[in-house]
């Protein structure tokens, strides 16, 4: 995939809606980046929501919202929406591919020893 170059006009729509960065330069992007103006008002938006319906209830009134996310970024990244994997931090991601089916404990007991035990992890390919 081509991606285009950004010309000084869209860094400049860009700045615009990032509030934060009038303010300063912010390079601590591991875990987020500045937000900007949409993403904050969408925040506050579902924020304000909760505090009327409760939480779980304010999910179930955006999960028609939710339901397009994986086709949106599909589109937007060129993939189909299968091929996506969204984890809620960084972290986690990371350390996805490590955990789960992939490793197994296995605990070896002696019967001649009961008290005898030995734990081992094992990777499956």
């Amino acid at each position: 995939m081509i991606v285009p170059s950004l010309s000084q006009q869209d860094i400049a729509v860009l700045r615009e809606d990032t509030p934060g960065v009038s303010q300063l330069i912010h390079f601590n992007n591991a875990g987020t980046g500045l937000a900007l103006n949409p993403v904050l008002d969408a925040v506050k938006q579902h924020l304000d929501l909760e505090a009327q319906l409760g939480g779980y209830e304010a999910a179930a009134a955006n999960k028609p919202c939710m339901d397009t996310f994986y086709a949106s970024l599909a589109a937007l990244i060129g993939c189909k929406p299968h091929s996506i994997a969204y984890i809620e931090n960084a972290t986690r991601a990371w350390a996805w591919p490590f955990t789960g089916s992939i490793f197994a404990k296995v605990t070896v007991s002696s019967p001649a020893d009961p008290n005898m035990s030995r734990t081992t992890s094992l990777f499956f390919k």
